[in-house]
């Protein structure tokens, strides 16, 4: 190979790496910047995962602190003592064998046993008191609405629907026979106070004010129904249904007729 040639294959060489040498040094920049991302987002992640592991961690033993509902009622003597004469009460109220009690008096023997027996069955009915409580709220806003409406087919206001007492005495005016409000009222103030007097008879007085006061009703909710012009059948049918048939006098076409109902 002649010198000339050689020297202008390696001249050739030269510029060629001198060409190419600023672009790997470029590509390996970027390789570079996209290794330090990748381990920054790597590091990034860890300290994530690092610190959602410190939380469950953290939960984790507060759950673990944090007493169980037969501890917390093991715990305290005192409330497992009340919540034991709560269960000889309930036991007491309950009409039961001597076979079946002495069963279930060996079944929980326990003091503390009983006590979260006691707390349990306490709580349950606390929930259903609260449903109920609930349900019996909306029943009652509903039959004062309907009520509302009866009031203004009777030619009342119908707000006073909305005061207790006042709007039975209402209904009893509507029925023709307010003064039977105040006699039931004082009926059951005169035995009231009898009961007072002979605390041994209360529950008597209290029982033969009740009835009184029922037929009272009766006799009420039955003229009601008559006044609005609803027949003797249907007039005992309101008696015995009174929320459902005031929702029906609500929505149905019965026009108030007072005392000139057949």
């Amino acid at each position: 190979m002649k010198k000339t040639s050689l020297l202008s294959i390696l001249w050739l060489a030269g510029l060629l790496a001198f060409v190419a040498t600023p672009s790997f040094a470029q590509e390996a920049d970027e390789v570079a910047a996209d290794v330090d991302a990748v381990v920054e987002e790597t590091v990034d992640t860890a300290d994530e995962v690092a610190a959602e592991a410190e939380d469950v961690v953290a939960d984790t033993e507060e759950a673990v602190a944090e007493p169980s509902f037969e501890e917390t009622i093991t715990s305290d003597p005192e409330l497992v003592n009340q919540l034991n004469q709560g269960m000889d009460q309930v036991l007491d109220s309950i009409e039961m064998s001597d076979d079946d009690r002495a069963e279930f008096e060996a079944q929980f023997a326990n003091p503390e046993e009983r006590a979260v027996v006691m707390a349990g069955v306490s709580a349950l009915l606390a929930g259903a008191g609260l449903i109920y409580g609930i349900i019996a709220l909306i029943c009652w806003i509903i039959y004062i609405i309907a009520l509302w409406f009866v009031f203004k087919k009777a030619g009342e206001k119908g707000w006073k629907a909305i005061i207790p007492i006042y709007n039975e005495y209402i209904t009893y005016k509507i029925a023709g026979i307010k003064n039977w409000f105040w006699w039931s009222l004082l009926i059951v103030f005169v035995i009231w106070l009898i009961g007072g007097f002979f605390p041994a008879y209360q529950q008597i007085f209290t029982s033969v004010a009740l009835c009184i006061c029922g037929i009272i009703a009766i006799v009420k909710n039955f003229k009601l129904a008559r006044n609005f012009n609803w027949g003797v059948f249907t007039s005992i049918l309101f008696v015995l249904f009174n929320w459902i048939c005031v929702l029906i006098l609500w929505f149905g076409k019965s026009q108030y007729k007072g005392d000139k109902a057949e």
